[in-house]
Formats: C-alpha cells, structure tokens, sequence
C-alpha cells in the first residue's frame, strides 16, 4: 500500500493543467460602441459594460466574455501612504474621449474592473479571470498631438486595500504593471504635475481551462489511496 500511496502521488505532483489563453484588450477609451474588439454599452458615463463573442480558448466554437469597468475620478488633496488612500471628493472628470480630461496635481482615478462571466463554448468548464491593467495613455493636455509625451509627473499607485507603488514617469504610457491582477486601480497625481489627459487604458484576462480528466482521476485516486491508508 505504502509504494501504491507513492506512485499515486508522484503522478499526481506531475499531472498539469492546461495552459490558459490571454485575452488582451489595448486601447479602451471611454464611451460605449467598440473597444479593443469588444462591443461596449455605457448605462452611464462612469460605467462601461463589455461584450465579445470569440473563440478565446482556442476550443473551435466561439465562447462569451462579458465584464464591467468602473471610473471614478475625484479631485482634492489626494494622497496615497502605507496602507491607506484619501482620494478626495468625487468629481467624475473625463469624457468619451478620456479617462480624465485633465489630470494635475492632486487628482486620482479609479478604475475597476467586476462581473466577470465567461461562458465557454465547448460546455468544458473553462472560466475566465481578470489578469491585470498593464498600461494607460498619457498626453499633453494643452499641446495633444504636438507633444505626446505630457509633462514630467510623479504617480502613486494604489491598488487592494493595502499597499501602494510610487512610479515617476516621464515618458509617453503609464505603466500599471506593477499593481499585479488587483481588479482596481487609483491613480493619483503627485509633484510635477500639470494638466494632461489619461486615455487608451490597456489590460488582460486569462481562461482557466478545467482540470484534465487524468487529473481530476489521478486526484480521485489519490484521495482513495489516502483514505485506505488510514484503514489499515
């Protein structure tokens, strides 16, 4: 019994799970209609609600993602230290162009990303999981288009309840990396700042694909292995 416990276990410390697929969405701007591929409806302005039908696992029949992305913008003396944020009063800046029309010293963002359903084609039990932002646009607010790369700014990033990352940036994309697969994100505006427009949010989703059926087996027997052990 003893060998039988070991080998069922060997097998089960090898036995994989199949490789997700990632489901990259570039170029998100507020406003409902089309987004990365994705087909957006806004039940307000501060709400968009995503839509595609696609073969995301690569199963051969299309499956279904669907989720949603919150903003928040808010305005004050917005600050970010330790394990705490203060972000202000909400003033829900931006328009269907921009995540914050004009974004300067003091001000923050969030964005959140919830209600997430995928729905797999196949029937296979794949789901689908919010992988993590991974960048947003920035440009000069009084000069766009002659100068892309905005003004020099220090950026806190906050994300979770706990925690925050300071970035200075001072080239063209705000790398949102760091902040891992939180589904929400405040941005705040720190020293160097002048106006700018944040836009062309960037971020990922990864299938989960269901056990194999020889893990799910192996895991079976590994359990009765277990359990016979305990008997004897």
């Amino acid at each position: 019994m003893k060998h039988y416990l070991k080998y069922s276990l060997a097998i089960l410390s090898t036995a994989g799970f199949a490789q997700g697929a990632l489901i990259a969405i570039n170029n998100i701007d507020p406003g409902a209609g089309t987004n990365g591929s994705f087909t957006t409806t806004a039940p307000d302005p501060n709400t968009l609600v995503f839509t595609r039908n696609f073969d995301f696992d690569g199963g051969g029949v299309e499956d279904t993602l669907t989720f949603t992305l919150f903003r928040s913008t808010f305005n004050g003396a917005s600050t970010i230290s330790g394990s705490d944020v203060t972000v202000g009063g909400v003033n829900n800046g931006g328009n269907t162009a921009n995540w914050y029309s004009s974004f300067s010293l003091g001000e923050s963002i969030e964005l959140r990303v919830a209600d997430i359903s995928y729905v797999s084609g196949e029937n296979d039990g794949t789901t689908a999981q919010f992988a993590g932002f991974t960048s947003i646009a920035r440009v000069n607010f009084l000069t766009a288009g002659v100068d892309s790369t905005g003004a020099e700014i220090d950026y806190l990033i906050h994300t979770g309840p706990i925690g925050s990352t300071t970035i200075t940036n001072s080239g063209g994309d705000l790398d949102l990396t760091s902040v891992g697969n939180s589904d929400t994100v405040i941005i705040t505006a720190g020293e160097g700042a002048l106006p700018i427009r944040l836009r062309d949010l960037d971020i990922v989703f990864e299938t989960v694909p269901a056990p194999e059926p020889t893990s799910t087996m192996l895991l079976g027997l590994g359990g009765l292995a277990l359990v016979l052990r305990r008997r004897r």
